[in-house]
């Protein structure tokens, strides 16, 4: 009995000595008498008892494992708490069991090592933005050492950064500091982008308010050139005032106007300024200019800049610049196949007018066309003739008018028409009966003074 129970016990310890279940994710080393022979992969393995022995068993499962926190000196020389965490897998269970005494011993102090490496190599500020580098530099170093440990290192992360209470208080302050810069930039840039906005709506309304009153000048200038056609008119005077709409309301500086006489000759009938009348005659007088070759041509001349064409003007161009003009735009007056004149439009710019004003001016010229000849007289060439030739005479007894009162009262010739114009206007009279009646000296010319001076 006592046989069959020592032989049961024999049996048992040879069972349990021989068959080896090894789990899951695990490798166990087999040495036989002393020497590595095999790794016992998962499953019902057998071993030979008392020859064989399983020496070390390895998980093959992804482990965390806690590196101790340490002090680290950047590159400013600031001390620095870390402390972090290595994920490992045993990749070589035969490296692992003789590769190293205790791979996770060596993995722990290498990584210690190079962390205080890597981060003596950064100044404070860089190792808190560049943890990924940090991180990348200590596993690239620890998977090239534990290759001979049978070990793959997957990753690095630092779990804390623990700068000393000073360097703390002083980052905190900066915060702060960074912080209330971008609360004042926000509210200056709110501030700008404001002022942005009140100046692009004021410029906008300004704008708005610029063309309305603009249109409303174009509209009653209009309405006043119809009712004088209607209700009749002083044919130098309603040209006059022509070309001061023209001024005012285009883009130019002043405008003159020139009319034939019946033998196709050129004459200056009113002009917005005085030296835009000494341009007209000048151009007169030396037979060049634009406004003759429009006047000729009866097409539009438009000359963005003048001193371009002083070979085509030699006289011309000179003088006008003289007098401070560097561009001309000349309109043709013309009543059907009749070419009554020209509208100068000079300006002191260089540059071409825009397409509106253009044809607003040559709306205004067609005005002046019907102006001088009244559509039931249109197809009489003599009756043409003869209003052209009453604005001419008309015109001449305003200049010789003007010529009196800037005598006597020692004014300039635009100053003297205003003092007649406002004269006749005060009074409701024709401008050319008043200037026949300073002429003929049955209107004396210092009543005509006294009345523009102001009443005390």
């Amino acid at each position: 009995m006592e046989i069959a129970l020592v032989l049961a016990v024999i049996a048992v310890i040879f069972i349990v000595r021989t068959f080896k279940i090894v789990p899951q994710q695990n490798a166990w080393v087999v040495e036989r008498l002393g020497k590595y022979d095999r790794t016992l992969t998962p499953g019902l393995k057998f071993v030979v008892p008392f020859v064989e022995r399983v020496a070390y068993k390895h998980s093959l499962k992804e482990v965390p494992l806690d590196v101790p926190s340490q002090v680290c000196i950047t590159r400013d020389n600031t001390q620095l708490q870390v402390d972090g965490i290595i994920y490992y897998q045993v990749t070589d269970p035969m490296r692992a069991s003789y590769g190293s005494s205790n791979y996770v011993f060596a993995i722990t102090q290498l990584a210690q090592t190079l962390l205080r490496s890597v981060i003596g190599k950064m100044e404070l500020d860089k190792t808190f933005e560049e943890r990924n580098q940090i991180n990348a530099a200590v596993v690239s170093a620890l998977d090239e050492a534990a290759m001979n440990w049978g070990v793959k290192v997957l990753r690095y992360e630092i779990k804390d950064l623990t700068p000393p209470a000073e360097i703390l208080r002083s980052m905190q302050a900066q915060i702060t500091a960074e912080r209330e810069k971008r609360a004042l930039i926000a509210a200056s840039e709110g501030r700008k982008q404001e002022q942005i906005n009140i100046a692009t709506g004021e410029r906008e309304a300004f704008i708005a308010r610029s063309e309305g009153q603009r249109q409303a000048e174009i509209n009653r200038s209009f309405v006043a050139l119809a009712s004088s056609l209607v209700n009749g008119y002083d044919v130098v005077d309603l040209l006059t005032q022509l070309t001061e709409d023209c001024a005012r309301l285009l883009d130019i500086a002043s405008a003159g106007l020139l009319l034939a006489d019946g033998r196709g000759l050129l004459h200056v009938v009113a002009a917005s300024s005085e030296r835009t009348r000494l341009l007209e005659v000048h151009q007169l007088q030396r037979a060049e200019g634009p406004c003759r070759d429009c006047f000729l041509t009866g097409t539009p001349v438009s000359v963005p800049d003048l001193q371009a064409l002083e070979s085509r003007w030699p006289s011309f161009v000179p003088a006008a610049c003289a007098l401070g003009f560097a561009s001309v735009h000349a309109l043709p007056m013309r009543l059907r196949d009749n070419r009554l004149g020209a509208l100068g439009l000079f300006g002191t710019n260089v540059g071409a007018l825009a397409p509106d004003d253009l044809a607003l001016g040559q709306a205004l010229a067609d005005v002046a066309s019907v102006a001088l000849v009244q559509e039931r007289a249109a197809s009489d060439s003599s009756t043409v003739n003869q209003q052209l030739q009453t604005a001419l005479t008309s015109r001449v007894l305003l200049e010789q008018a003007k010529g009196v009162l800037a005598q006597l009262g020692d004014l300039d010739m635009a100053a003297a028409f205003t003092v007649l114009r406002r004269y006749a206007r005060d009074r409701n009279l024709r401008l050319s009966e008043v200037a026949a009646a300073v002429v003929e000296r049955s209107l004396a010319a210092q009543d005509v003074l006294d009345s523009a001076r102001p009443t005390r």
